[in-house]
């Protein structure tokens, strides 16, 4: 008996199916895993629960499958639609792709909102004026059970673009002077100079915090694993210590404008008396020319504040040329002698003698031809 002419299922829809099958195993059984419908750019969306209690994180999953082999290259190329990328950029939750491998049963994965900005966005600027972009997923990367404890750590973290993000904001606020070179990057340059430049800035006692936080950045710049504890850790740990910068740097601009306000005023002294305040009286001098006493003092250390340069104390303008005028110090209760401290983030605020400030190191500040450190107070 012939039997009537049916459609056939095509293997396209039998590797969707398995495909969506495996991944979903991989997670806990206590996580919810739902098929997306209608399917606009990603087909699972996950939650996850602890202790049978939901947490509140989510995260989509768009899987794709193939019946060819993982290639033995360093990366798997996946070509994609750059609708699609936008698609997952404007996720309230990170989206992560996995790439199914019939033959072996294994897959591989990259959150797609990082590599859109950490890479495309590096690599290519132009990308979104395309119609496709290469992603690359690392072939050391595979997803399975055992990838649950890195999407928990990355969960925590809530991405870790927002936490590369953070640290080049730290980066941007504990070092004036690179400031303007720090603006323009999308990525910082997370290397041993900058972790030994964040522990010359930051208290000693949170040395190992900021060397734990550098390591672990690494990782997730290089899509190495990620244990949850260090995401949990850097989570933590990084924020606060943005935050810390912040204020100091705050502290750092607020001095600057009192050493702008004190250098105007000693303009306005030389130009009544011909010469600059002497050193031994130069806060008396200028008292009338100054609305506040409190610009005297350093919001860093309100019991410290400026001392004038004694090379240039007493002299007229025309003599003195560009030199230092006022420096952050802290007085030697035993010599008297005035010292110039790195008061801000590792560095000191000075006043030149035109009124300009800015900040240096101290060794940028011994440098100075016109300036001798430490000064005999007089």
């Amino acid at each position: 008996m012939n039997r009537p002419c049916l459609p056939e299922r095509p293997r396209s829809h039998t590797l969707e199916q398995e495909s969506r099958d495996w991944v979903r195993g991989c997670f806990p059984r206590e996580w919810t895993v739902e098929d997306v419908q209608p399917d606009y750019g990603t087909d699972l969306r996950v939650e996850v629960f602890e202790e049978r209690r939901p947490t509140g994180m989510l995260l989509d999953v768009q899987v794709k499958g193939t019946d060819a082999p993982i290639p033995s290259d360093e990366c798997f190329s996946y070509s994609a639609k750059v609708k699609w990328i936008n698609y997952c950029l404007t996720r309230p939750c990170p989206v992560c792709l996995v790439h199914y491998f019939a033959p072996s049963k294994k897959a591989l994965w990259l959150w797609v909102k990082d590599y859109a900005h950490l890479v495309l966005d590096v690599a290519n600027p132009n990308w979104q004026s395309q119609v496709t972009a290469t992603l690359q997923l690392p072939t050391r990367k595979e997803f399975g059970p055992g990838s649950m404890g890195e999407v928990l750590a990355y969960l925590y973290s809530g991405g870790w673009l927002s936490l590369i993000d953070d640290y080049r904001r730290l980066l941007e606020v504990a070092d004036p002077l690179r400031e303007a070179d720090l603006l323009g990057l999308t990525i910082p340059s997370i290397d041993e100079e900058e972790l030994r430049r964040l522990c010359a800035v930051f208290p000693a006692q949170v040395h190992d915090r900021i060397g734990r936080i550098h390591g672990i950045l690494q990782h997730a710049r290089d899509q190495r694993p990620i244990t949850r504890d260090d995401g949990e850790f850097a989570t933590k740990h990084l924020r606060p210590l943005v935050m810390w910068a912040a204020q100091e740097r705050a502290k750092l601009s607020s001095c600057r404008s009192n050493l702008k306000q004190i250098a105007l005023a000693c303009m306005m002294y030389e130009q009544d008396n011909g010469t600059f305040p002497t050193c031994s009286n130069w806060r008396a001098e200028i008292a009338r020319y100054v609305g506040s006493d409190s610009i005297l003092t350093c919001p860093s250390s309100p019991e410290a504040g400026y001392a004038i340069n004694p090379i240039v104390a007493g002299l007229p303008r025309e003599r003195a040329g560009q030199a230092v005028l006022l420096f952050d110090c802290d007085e030697n209760q035993k010599t008297g002698a005035l010292r110039p401290t790195a008061r801000h983030l590792a560095g000191a605020n000075v006043a030149m003698t035109d009124s300009n400030t800015r900040w240096v190191t101290l060794s940028q500040l011994q440098g100075f031809p016109e300036f001798r450190a430490p000064l005999a107070a007089s």
